[in-house]
């Protein structure tokens, strides 16, 4: 049954995809899937994107399996792997190519604790060697996010919409899963707060809810917002306007949004706005805790890859040699 099952996988539609592959996959597959998410949650523990993002990978490399011909899928190779890994990791940086092994690593692992493999392939793998703070991480200047901004068409609804989300973002450092995530709730209005909750450290954490992005946001939900019961501040534009489900709608607003402003930014995310966050808290003299308990980071190492190498501080103390320094 398994093999016919995959077999149909292998003669579905195959497509490609920003010249990446793509191939429908069978049921057993999708089954396979759904019992990774189950095993991602539940044994894991692991939050709802996080999920959603390794679950997304697994079904990225059974969907290369099936284009490849295996099935079943006891009869994924080495090569397949390799091969595999190859082809993801093409003009990515290191660390990039490092989150994909640890994700290829886990799902085969997976694959065999339920039989579904011969043998844990996950043990093939090598992962690329990295470098603590190697290079530096993609931010904007404040002038830049500026510029940004001020190049948002606030007259249409996709403009309000758009608007909304990086004031969010450049405002207060938010990651993409934390705009994704807002809702309608945790939002005080009387109160001048906006509460960030089931963060990524597992803390919740609250702002105030400065004027410009309160008036962002009441424009997009009096003007923008499609009607719906749904709580999320954001939703899809089409029907049934549910809350957006991934972090990649953020992403391709900012890439949009940076590019019609003019930067040619390598790597682009929601994150640039968060560095640029962090990178500008630095700039006005605020200490690493300060930073940290801004952006909701409990580690402080953490913080500390979130910033750019200060140049002017360092000029300062080639030229006084250290003295009379904050």
């Amino acid at each position: 049954m398994a093999r016919e099952d995959e077999s149909q996988s292998v003669q579905g539609k195959t497509t490609l995809k920003g010249g990446k592959m793509s191939c429908s996959i069978g049921a057993r597959s999708k089954a396979h899937l759904n019992e990774y998410s189950d095993y991602l949650r539940e044994i894991c523990g692991l939050k709802p994107d996080s999920i959603t993002q390794m679950v997304n990978f697994g079904r990225r490399f059974l969907q290369y399996a099936a284009f490849k011909g295996i099935s079943p899928l006891s009869g994924i190779t080495i090569d397949i792997v390799h091969s595999f890994l190859v082809e993801q990791s093409e003009g990515c940086a290191r660390e990039t190519a490092l989150g994909r092994c640890w994700k290829l690593r886990r799902f085969l692992s997976f694959l065999q604790y339920r039989g579904v493999t011969r043998s844990d392939l996950s043990a093939v793998i090598i992962r690329p060697r990295t470098f603590r703070r190697e290079s530096c991480p993609s931010y904007l200047t404040r002038a830049e996010v500026e510029h940004v901004i001020s190049r948002i068409d606030r007259r249409t609804s996709e403009g309000k919409h758009d608007y909304a989300v990086i004031m969010l973002l450049a405002t207060y450092g938010l990651r993409g899963a934390e705009v994704v995530g807002l809702r309608l709730d945790d939002i005080e209005w009387r109160a001048r707060r906006i509460h960030l909750r089931n963060r990524k450290g597992g803390n919740n954490l609250v702002h105030p809810l400065t004027p410009e992005v309160a008036g962002a946001l009441l424009a997009y939900l009096k003007a923008s917002r499609p009607k719906t019961s749904d709580r999320h501040v954001f939703v899809s534009s089409k029907p049934p306007h549910t809350g957006l489900r991934r972090t990649e709608a953020i992403r391709r607003i900012v890439k949009k949004r940076v590019a019609l402003a003019g930067f040619n930014k390598r790597r682009i995310g929601a994150h640039v706005f968060r560095h640029s966050c962090a990178q500008r808290l630095l700039e006005v003299d605020h200490d690493l805790k300060t930073i940290a308990d801004f952006l909701g980071h409990r580690d402080l190492d953490t913080t500390r890859r979130y910033l750019r190498i200060d140049i002017e501080h360092l000029r300062a103390v080639a030229i006084n040699n250290g003295e009379n320094l904050p």
